[in-house]
């Protein structure tokens, strides 16, 4: 079975849905070699890796969404027939207008129909107008929680069988760094304090940055000895973000790195108090998991698909309930035996999760999806 796998949507930042495309991708290489054709943009070519699978490139300028989307809607098709393959998995919300072979398709959450506040008016546009189609014209259809196939399901009308649910997993490179003279380099790299509250996303409204900081206001007024670092690049609608500093009288209290590579992420899991990850929705939520992989306490949102993705190994407090997160977060700075616990719970979980779990479920879909 030949399997055409859709990674142009790789670029040069990780988030969750890269995280999930390229480590999926490493999998399947590995199991189905030369049978994986893997299509991915010219800018990729030395950023991501893939030695075991046959890797196709197209030419397409770096960060054009429109000739992205135009590249997937009207070449790969013919590029997945060119190659003769037998399924397409588009990992990425949308599957070309018409393709043909079965496809699959990888919903990684339904915000942008649901929340559309949250989200960009050009991707509320692109998925509100392809993504019932996409789903409905799939084969099988890939969602990572079970909350979102609820959602699938009451959006589109399309049968629950259809739907399969297969969680994600942290990347490959997360886990506990005690090696201390790497956590000193990465600490004076990025200016990290003694004791911090850590946050990590992309800076956009569904991520709820301005809750971060001011639960961490609430917090500091609890507990004084620590800062907040709010790591992440400025995605969009998030410009308040400064004045809010300013207005709360943090600016010397808040370190905020940017984006912070992925092999340098697991060191600064580690080398973190506590993890703040207070979404207003999320599909799955893979930054809290990460966070548990490195053995950081986590406090999150008790919103979307968390509290499904946590399992009871994080505190979910509601995102807009200030109070309840900071007194989340002065639980952990104050009792010990919490702190180990929920530490543990974290292992426990996240020992729960794999990739070599989630490419065995990927291969029986792509076998039900041909059947």
């Amino acid at each position: 079975m030949r399997i055409a796998y859709n990674a142009i949507l790789l670029g040069n930042y990780f988030s969750g849905v890269e995280v999930t495309i390229s480590s999926l991708a490493v999998m399947l290489a590995r199991e189905l070699g030369n049978d994986f054709h893997i299509f991915l943009n010219n800018h990729s070519r030395e950023r991501y890796s893939f030695p075991n699978a046959s890797c196709h490139y197209a030419g397409l300028p770096r960060n054009s969404r429109i000739s992205r989307i135009a590249w997937e809607h009207f070449l790969l098709p013919g590029q997945v027939k060119k190659h003769g393959c037998d399924l397409l998995h588009c990992p990425g919300y949308i599957a070309p207008y018409k393709v043909n072979c079965p496809t699959v398709v990888t919903v990684h959450d339904a915000i942008t129909l649901l929340r559309p506040e949250l989200c960009k008016f050009s991707n509320r546009l692109y998925y509100r107008t392809l993504m019932g189609r996409s789903v409905r014209q799939a084969a099988q259809v890939i969602v990572p929680s079970g909350v979102v196939k609820d959602q699938l399901v009451k959006l589109f009308g399309i049968s629950p069988e259809k739907i399969n649910v297969i969680p994600f997993s942290p990347a490959l490179v997360f886990k506990k760094i005690d090696d201390t003279d790497l956590l000193a380099q990465v600490r004076i790299k990025y200016g990290l304090p003694e004791k911090f509250v850590l946050s990590v996303c992309n800076h956009e409204p569904k991520k709820n940055i301005a809750g971060v900081i001011r639960a961490f206001a609430a917090f500091k007024d609890k507990v004084k000895d620590y800062k907040l670092v709010l790591a992440g690049r400025d995605a969009w609608g998030t410009g308040e973000t400064v004045d809010i500093i300013r207005q709360l009288d943090l600016t010397g209290d808040i370190i905020r790195p940017g984006y912070i590579p992925l092999a340098v992420l697991p060191a600064v899991y580690s080398l973190s108090d506590m993890f703040l990850f207070p979404s207003l929705d999320e599909g799955f939520g893979i930054p809290v998991l990460e966070a548990m992989r490195c053995g950081t306490p986590v406090v999150c949102s008790d919103r979307g698909a968390l509290p499904e993705t946590t399992r009871g190994a994080a505190v979910c407090v509601p995102p807009t309930d200030i109070k309840g997160i900071a007194e989340a977060l002065a639980n952990f700075a104050g009792n010990s035996g919490m702190r180990r616990d929920f530490i543990e719970k974290g292992f426990k979980r996240t020992a729960e999760l794999s990739w070599e779990k989630t490419t065995k479920a990927t291969l029986e879909v792509y076998r039900k999806a041909v059947e």
